[in-house]
């Protein structure tokens, strides 16, 4: 696993005000869908992530291929939100997870600034710190992602596959330092759920909790949800659920959200997209075209639409 394929979401996201999240001022209440893609045999996901969107054209995007702010277009930059991560870049080729960078201060800094470069930019709009390392006295994780803010190289930090008692004891110790702490939580989740008390197969996936939600909502952080459209399982028959999925509940789940996107004359993934964002979670779509990235955009009135109770729903 690569930094740039460790993600089919990242970096960057599109923002737009909803009546859910109606600020476009406070960076918490911007991010709420991110988009990104991931090509087969791509050497740099970033850059790819920002020419998908330059080609996509829409409204909130406005960066060109090469990766930098398009000079044609002022304020280009502005219009988009990138985020990006660090932990799990490994230092020797082909040698993941045992040569993984790590959450060292040294390691994070060099992997920020390596980000950069490839982006083009001199700073993210929101930095996540990939995985738990658990080898690194968590006060020095903290004060990096701090320093960062603090300089300006980083807008808001976040923390992805963390227990939510990790979380709350780093946001503890930034205050203790006065430094910007940990503001959202990147998991994953989606409306089909593994057999209860089944691992998943995939490494260093966490799955979201109730203690997650009850975290994020007590004090306020995003909620980010990843693999949101199970690898195109929703929608592509070629695409088949892991074993963990194999029960009844997915059955009874499945045929509710036909019921439903015949309903609204929409996509299985437009509506899982939709119920996500009804809950107040931010999901992240991994696209290879285009079309992926409009068909996505397209749910938007969906989530805004009302409630709907359908007997099996989650």
């Amino acid at each position: 696993m690569t930094k740039e394929s460790a993600y089919l979401a990242f970096p960057f996201a599109l923002t737009r005000p909803t009546e859910h999240y109606p600020s476009q001022q406070a960076f918490h209440t911007t991010f709420r869908y991110a988009v990104g893609v991931r090509r087969s045999g791509e050497s740099d996901a970033e850059a790819l992530a920002l020419r998908t969107a330059y080609e996509v054209d829409h409204p909130l995007i406005g960066v060109p291929a090469h990766g930098a702010p398009d000079a044609a277009r002022p304020g280009a930059r502005d219009a988009v939100r990138i985020a990006t991560k660090v932990r799990q870049n490994p230092l020797v080729p082909h040698s993941w997870p045992e040569s993984a960078e790590g959450l060292s201060a040294r390691a994070i800094h060099a992997g920020v600034e390596e980000s950069l470069e490839r982006l083009g930019v001199d700073h993210v709009d929101l930095l996540w710190a990939h995985a738990e390392d658990r080898t690194v006295p968590l006060e020095e994780t903290v004060g990096a992602f701090g320093e960062l803010v603090a300089k300006g190289v980083a807008r808001r930090v976040g923390a992805a596959n963390h227990a939510a008692w990790r979380v709350e004891r780093a946001r503890s110790l930034a205050r203790e330092r006065r430094v910007e702490p940990w503001t959202a939580l990147q998991l994953r989740h989606s409306l089909l759920q593994p057999r209860p008390l089944t691992p998943v197969a995939e490494a260093g996936h966490r799955m979201l909790t109730a203690d997650d939600l009850d975290l994020a909502r007590s004090e306020g952080l995003a909620v980010w949800s990843y693999t949101s459209l199970m690898w195109g399982s929703y929608v592509r028959a070629d695409k088949p659920l892991p074993p963990t999925y194999d029960h009844p509940g997915t059955t009874r789940v499945r045929a509710v959200l036909d019921d439903v996107a015949d309903e609204l004359r929409a996509t299985r993934n437009q509506v899982v997209l939709a119920w996500l964002m009804r809950q107040g979670i931010d999901p992240i779509v991994g696209a290879s075209r285009a079309e992926q990235i409009e068909e996505a955009l397209r749910r938007s009135t969906l989530a805004a639409g009302p409630k709907r109770s359908h007997k099996g729903a989650p």
